[in-house]
C-alpha cells in the first residue's frame, strides 16, 4: 500500500517537533493544513491549526499564535460542535489567561471539558482538563488543580495520545505544580518526565525545561554542584537555534546557584543573561545587591517588583526576599507586614513548602523585634512543615 501523502506530512511534522526542529514542524503542519483544505476536510485542517498554535504559544509567539487561531476557528462554524472546537477552546483559554481575563478562561475551560465528554478524543480529554487545572491554579484553588494534574498524568500514560501531547502535558503539569509550590508533585512528575525522555534517546523537545526543574529540586535538597550541571545542560539545549524562551529560566537558575555559593560576579552575569532571554531577574538580583552590600538598592528593587506583582503566585515568590532585604535595611515594620501577607498566602494555598518559608520569615521578624522565644517556636514550626 502506498503511504498517504497527508499521513506522511503529519508524521514528519511530529518527528520534526520531537527532534527539536520546531520551525520545520510548523511548516509541515501548515502543509498538512492546506492539504486538508484542498480535500475539503475542515476538521482535519482545524486540528493542524491546534498543533501549530500550541507550539507557538509554548514558544511565546503570541501574535502568530493568535493569527493562526483566528484562521482556525471559522473552519468549524459549519460543524457546530466537535472535538477540534474543544481543542481550539483550550488555546483560546491560554490567550485569555495571558490577558488576565479569568472569567472568559473559565468559560472556555468548561466548554472544552463538556465537549470532551461528548466526543471520544483522548487528546481533548487531557488538554481540556489541563486548561481547567490552569484556571483553578490562577484562582488559588490548589487542591482542585492538584487533583486534575494527577488525573491528567494518568490520562497521558494510559490513553492513546501523540508523543507531542505527552511531552507538552508533562511540562505543563510540572510548571503548574511549581507555580502552586507543590514541590512534592513537581519532583515526582519531573522524575517521570526524565525517565520518559531517557527512554527516547533522539528526543530533543522537552529535555531543556525538564533539566531546569530538576536543577531547582536538586538545589532545594542542597545538591548545588549537581543542580548547576543540570542548569548548564538546560541552557545549552534551550539556546540551541532557534532558541526557546525557557532559556531564561535556565540562566536564572544558574544565577541563583552562583549567588548562594558566593560567586557574585558569575551570578551577575547569569542574571543578565536571564534578562536577555526574557526572564525577570528578580528577586534574585535584589538578593545579589544585598549580598554585595548595596542594601538601599536591594530594598528599592524588591519594593518595586512587589508593588507591581498582583497575582498570588508572583507575590508568594517575592515576599520571602522582601522580608530578608527589609530586615537588613532596618525596616522591621514593613518586613513584618510582608511576613504577615506571606503567612496568609501560605494558609490559603496549603503548600507545605510555602508554609515553611512563611514560618521562617515570621521567625526572622520576631527575632528582629527582640522576641527570641517566640521566634524559636515559629522556626521550629518551619523545620517541621
Amino acid at each position: 500500500m502506498v503511504p498517504d501523502k497527508l499521513d506522511d506530512i503529519e508524521t514528519r511534522a511530529v518527528s520534526a517537533y520531537l527532534c527539536g526542529e520546531e520551525e520545520a514542524s510548523g511548516q509541515l503542519w501548515a502543509l498538512a493544513h492546506n492539504e486538508h483544505l484542498r480535500r475539503r476536510e475542515p476538521i482535519g485542517a482545524a486540528r493542524c491549526v491546534f498543533w501549530i498554535v500550541l507550539d507557538l504559544l509554548n514558544r511565546g509567539e503570541w501574535a502568530r499564535g493568535n493569527g493562526w487561531l483566528t484562521r482556525g476557528l471559522p473552519l468549524l462554524e459549519p460543524e457546530k460542535e466537535s472535538a477540534e472546537l474543544g481543542l481550539l477552546s483550550v488555546l483560546a483559554l491560554r490567550q485569555q489567561l495571558k490577558q488576565g481575563d479569568l472569567e472568559s478562561a473559565a468559560e472556555s475551560a468548561s466548554r472544552a471539558v463538556e465537549l470532551s465528554r461528548r466526543f471520544d478524543d483522548p487528546e481533548l480529554y487531557v488538554f481540556s482538563r489541563l486548561g481547567l487545572a490552569l484556571v483553578y491554579g490562577r484562582r488559588g484553588q490548589s487542591a482542585e488543580a492538584a487533583e486534575l494534574f494527577d488525573e491528567i498524568m494518568v490520562g497521558v500514560t494510559v490513553d492513546d495520545v501523540s508523543p507531542v501531547a505527552v511531552g507538552v502535558v508533562y511540562c505543563a503539569v510540572i510548571d503548574g505544580c511549581h507555580a502552586l509550590l507543590d514541590l512534592g508533585r513537581a519532583r515526582e512528575w519531573t522524575a517521570a518526565l526524565g525517565r520518559w525522555c531517557a527512554a527516547q534517546p533522539d528526543l530533543v523537545a522537552f529535555r531543556g525545561k525538564c533539566l531546569v526543574h530538576r536543577s531547582e529540586i536538586m538545589a532545594l535538597h542542597g545538591a548545588w554542584p549537581d543542580a548547576m550541571d543540570e542548569a548548564r545542560q538546560a541552557a545549552k539545549r534551550l539556546t540551541a537555534p532557534p532558541g526557546q524562551p525557557a532559556a531564561g529560566l535556565a540562566f536564572y537558575q544558574q544565577g541563583e546557584l552562583h549567588r548562594l555559593r558566593g560567586e557574585l560576579t558569575r551570578a551577575e552575569d547569569a542574571y543578565h543573561q536571564a534578562s536577555q532571554w526574557g526572564r525577570d531577574p528578580q528577586p534574585g538580583l535584589a538578593l545579589l545587591r544585598l549580598a554585595q552590600g548595596q542594601v538601599d538598592t536591594a530594598a528599592a528593587a524588591i519594593r518595586r517588583v512587589v508593588d507591581e506583582a498582583s497575582d498570588f503566585v508572583s507575590r508568594s515568590r517575592l515576599l520571602p526576599a522582601q522580608v530578608e532585604i527589609l530586615l537588613a535595611a532596618g525596616d522591621v515594620k514593613a518586613a513584618s507586614a510582608a511576613a504577615g501577607e506571606l503567612a496568609r498566602l501560605a494558609e490559603g494555598l496549603g503548600a507545605p513548602f510555602l508554609t515553611a518559608v512563611a514560618a521562617h520569615a515570621q521567625g526572622a521578624v520576631l527575632l528582629a523585634e527582640g522576641d527570641p522565644r517566640a521566634a524559636l517556636a515559629v522556626l521550629r514550626g518551619a523545620w517541621l512543615a
